[in-house]
């Protein structure tokens, strides 16, 4: 049994009175001691037996001794008082009453019913006793219940929110000290049941696509066998609007431009008690679909810009390969074609295959094809100038160098005058007679 002890020293008037009476207090079984602090250094004290009822230990003194010692024990519920006349060396004498304080008790205290933690408050527990103004004491140790972990009150131990951070009953034993006047009396003691509340395991946000099969989502409890259900709040993502235990495999369902949510929310339900609700988002994303490319045909040497869209479905992204990088742009890549200089060093024209993969959020739209042929560029070999004299037959003028089949030479001259009459031609210039000494540039085309 653990007591607080009380040691009341009595704080006398500053000079001995003769006859004078003084109180002090003390907790039964408790040692007490009193001298008169102005008498001289030295004095001593003799003391007779104690009188009054309902105490044992009170004991006279006939040697002096240097102050008065005791230690009364009350035998009753109630606060009884014994009385000592006090005789000091100095021949003063003085009355000491003593109030002795009961041995505090507190009624035996059941152990309470089970109940739910988080959203229940448990039962205020009555706690009384024998004596008046007992002040009562609690505290516990180990897994954190809900109730302070100290605390006292006169009456009860106030209702409090339940807690559980388990997954199986905890019983935490409460002790209760009754006390009066800083005097511990026997403790007892009762339990308070909790419950656990099935916590859900956090489940992350899922962004699915269109018409993709989503996997199962797993749906568990701490609490072994607890009933599991779940609430969607927008059925039109092709799953159902309720369910219980974990959300089976469904195709999710966004056949409109932009993403679709639904918020799903997860309760827990075991031995009559709810867990909190876990809630986490499934977003279905549209399949993008893009616009088809027409094929190109293009000379070498040019930079294309190819233009890949997608106008109903903002954000979307393209990623494309090419079955023939030996035309100046690489196997793969992604965004628009607008960069890279094209080249073809055959006779014959190449081609490379692009295939275009719109992607948003995650999701692959149908891929579009379309071929970029490269034609090879055509080579004209150089044909010297040439000087004629007035009236003379010039030509003809043959030209040459291409090794590609099907060249077709064009060409064009900047003055009529020197007897040529057709600004332009294709093939070979034919034979004239020059007419004039102006000189004239011939430009050859391929």
């Amino acid at each position: 049994m653990r007591r607080i002890v009380l040691l009341l020293l009595l704080t006398p008037l500053l000079s001995a009175v003769k006859g004078q009476t003084y109180n002090l207090t003390t907790c039964s079984g408790i040692a007490f001691s009193f001298s008169e602090a102005s008498e001289p250094v030295g004095t001593t004290y003799t003391w007779s037996e104690p009188t009054g009822t309902g105490f044992t230990g009170g004991l006279s003194e006939t040697t002096p001794r240097i102050r008065l010692t005791g230690t009364l024990h009350n035998t009753t519920d109630n606060f009884v008082t014994a009385i000592y006349t006090v005789t000091s060396s100095t021949a003063n004498s003085y009355t000491l009453v003593v109030s002795v304080t009961p041995i505090p008790k507190v009624n035996d205290i059941p152990d309470q019913t089970e109940v739910c933690p988080i959203f229940f408050s448990t039962p205020q527990v009555p706690l009384s006793g024998p004596t008046p103004n007992t002040l009562y004491f609690w505290s516990y140790s180990g897994i954190n219940n809900g109730l302070p972990t100290f605390g006292s009150h006169p009456s009860y131990v106030p209702p409090y929110t339940a807690s559980n951070p388990t997954g199986s009953l905890i019983q935490p034993l409460i002790s209760i000290v009754p006390t009066i006047n800083g005097c511990q009396g026997i403790p007892k003691s009762f339990r308070m049941p909790v419950k656990p509340a099935p916590d859900i395991a956090s489940n992350s946000n899922r962004n699915l696509c269109n018409g993709t099969i989503a996997g199962t989502i797993n749906l568990t409890s701490n609490v072994d066998n607890a009933l599991i259900t779940w609430t969607n709040s927008n059925p039109s993502i092709g799953l159902n609007p309720t369910g219980t235990g974990s959300i089976a495999a469904f195709t999710p369902i966004n056949t409109g431009f932009v993403p679709i949510t639904a918020i799903i929310d997860v309760t827990g339900f075991s031995n009559g008690c709810y867990g909190l609700n876990e809630q986490f988002q499934i977003t279905v994303n549209p399949i993008p679909e893009m616009l088809s490319v027409s094929d190109i045909s293009i000379c070498g040497g040019i930079s294309p810009t190819v233009t890949f869209q997608a106008p109903f479905y903002p954000g979307t992204s393209f990623n494309w390969t090419n079955s023939n990088s030996s035309i100046g742009i690489p196997a793969a890549g992604n965004g628009q074609i607008n960069s890279f200089i094209v080249n073809n060093f055959n006779v014959v024209p190449i081609a490379g295959i692009f295939n275009v993969t719109p992607r948003l959020n995650g999701c692959n739209g149908n891929p579009v094809s379309f071929n970029l042929e490269v034609r090879p560029t055509p080579q004209v070999s150089a044909v010297g100038n040439l000087i004629k004299c007035a009236n003379t037959t010039v030509g003809p003028i043959s030209f040459g160098g291409s090794f590609i089949p099907g060249t077709v030479y064009e060409w064009q001259h900047s003055n009529i005058n020197i007897g040529l009459a057709s600004v332009t031609g294709v093939g070979d210039v034919p034979a004239f007679t020059a007419t004039s000494s102006f000189v004239s540039a011939i430009v050859y085309k391929r």
